[in-house]
């Protein structure tokens, strides 16, 4: 893999995953920032668009799916998984397959996608719908959009 240093002109931080189990016997999933990854030089590639539209079922929702290739160098004591994401300004792309460069250990480039349509519109309707289901089901609760 040839790729010029000078081009990991991004700033990412890389986070992975804790599951914390909660009083209900489900989990509360937090993002945690992985020791020395807080500004970590990389590469963000969009592929040229496709001629169909990328669409996910996700959620019992549809939404747009946008990959992207992100390159970083390559760490040596940084384990870097298919679990882990990437946060660019506001943006977050989910790791999809990390590929390190086995034979000169310079770059690992990393197959990710984008996240869509997880906005602040998105996230209230979403409260609102939990809102009423959960007052359907007898509960009391106060609506806040």
């Amino acid at each position: 893999m040839t790729f010029d240093a000078g081009s990991l002109r991004e700033r990412i931080t890389i986070q992975y995953p804790v599951d914390t189990p909660n009083s209900s016997g489900g989990a509360i999933r937090k993002w945690v920032t992985l020791p020395g990854c807080e500004s970590v030089p990389a590469a963000i590639v969009y592929p040229p668009p496709s001629k169909k539209g990328d669409e996910v079922f996700s959620q019992q929702q549809k939404r747009a799916s946008i990959f992207t290739s992100i390159t970083i160098r390559y760490r040596p004591s940084t384990n870097i998984d298919a679990s882990m994401r990437a946060l660019f300004g506001t943006r977050i792309f989910e790791f999809r397959t990390p590929i390190p460069d086995d034979k000169y250990k310079q770059f690992i480039n990393i197959q990710a996608e984008e996240l869509q349509g997880q906005g602040t519109l998105h996230n209230n309707a979403s409260t609102a719908i939990m809102s009423i289901i959960e007052f359907a089901a007898g509960a009391e609760v106060v609506v806040h959009l």
